[in-house]
């Protein structure tokens, strides 16, 4: 009993080619991306800081979201879909989902790079169990 048509091995081959293209593309984008979101999250904090003295995560946050969205759209066109098997279009706001890119992360992230802001206490709580975390991952990777 055959459940699929027979194909030829040789479009069978092109097909898994063209799958495999898109597949590596879209992780390399995926991986451009989150190089992107880390350089420019300490990259801008000092033009931030010039302009908001008493900048705190959820205002550097918004400060930061408009121009990741602009450089994410400019440069990043394909990211695998989150069940990894095919790549989907990249737009900002599915990138930032895929990424986890919050105010939390983003605090996390600067915190860990001995670049701490303030944030409300709820907020705080959340960045500091992010920071511990990855710490210890980075621990046990050592």
């Amino acid at each position: 009993m055959q459940f699929f048509p027979a194909l030829s091995p040789y479009l069978t081959g092109a097909l898994l080619a063209i799958w495999l293209f898109f597949f590596l593309y879209g992780k390399r984008q995926y991986d451009q991306a989150r190089k992107i979101t880390m350089e420019m999250a300490l990259s801008e904090l000092k033009n931030a800081r010039k302009h908001t003295p008493s900048l705190t995560v959820e205002t550097y946050f918004e400060y930061l979201l408009p121009r990741w969205e602009a450089e994410i759209a400019r440069q990043i066109k394909l990211i695998p879909h989150k069940s990894e098997f095919w790549p989907v279009p990249a737009k900002p706001d599915y990138v930032r989902t895929r990424l986890n890119f919050t105010p939390a992360w983003l605090g996390a992230y600067l915190k860990v790079n001995k670049q701490p802001l303030s944030a409300c206490e709820e907020l705080q709580v959340r960045i500091d169990e992010i920071a511990a975390l990855s710490q210890k991952i980075a621990l046990k990777s050592d």
